[in-house]
């Protein structure tokens, strides 16, 4: 999300010079310098918590402007902030296996463009057979499914996805399949 910051001292005054940084609960921008009495600040996805949120921003003039200008802060009207529900991608290693043979699979699990990674556990269920919950690494897992696991014939593999606290803020839980 990118927010633009203006400051402004009314008809006639100069352009306002020095930073502003951005707040919302837990995050802080880092200072950026006004241009023509702006400042755009781009709000990496996941610094919000979900629901509603007020932005304030502070503004510090600096050298030439403070004879002008004092320190000031405004809040914007509030931003709905809502989380991801991510893709899980499912993918086994191979299409046919004997019940004597184990399969690997790897779990992906992705929010898109532009969405940090995520972080959390997946757990793969086909019929009977559940896995241990297995931690991502850079948005993925991969799950070996020990032989004798899965029943003869075709199975479905469905992988659960649960954000961790890192990532709870930005995501949702989900589930993806594949048919093996």
């Amino acid at each position: 999300m990118s927010v633009t910051v203006s400051i402004s001292g009314g008809s006639g005054a100069p352009a306002a010079t020095g930073s502003v940084t951005l707040t919302s609960g837990s995050y802080t921008s880092a200072a950026v310098a006004l241009v023509s009495g702006s400042a755009t600040i781009n709000v990496p996805a996941g610094s919000l918590a979900a629901g509603s949120d007020t932005l304030t921003a502070s503004y510090t003039p600096d050298t030439s402007g403070s004879s002008t200008y004092n320190s000031a802060t405004g809040t914007s009207s509030a931003v709905t902030v809502t989380k991801v529900t991510p893709t899980v991608t499912v993918t086994p290693a191979s299409s046919s296996i004997t019940t004597v043979q184990a399969l690997s699979v790897t779990v992906n699990i992705s929010g898109g463009s532009g969405a940090p990674t995520s972080t959390g556990s997946v757990t793969l269920t086909s019929g009977s057979y559940t896995s241990s919950a297995t931690a991502l690494v850079s948005g993925s897992a991969t799950i070996n499914v020990p032989a004798g696991s899965l029943a003869a014939g075709s199975d479905t593999l469905t992988a659960s996805y649960i954000p961790d606290t890192s990532g709870s803020s930005t995501y949702n839980s989900a589930s993806g399949t594949s048919r093996r």
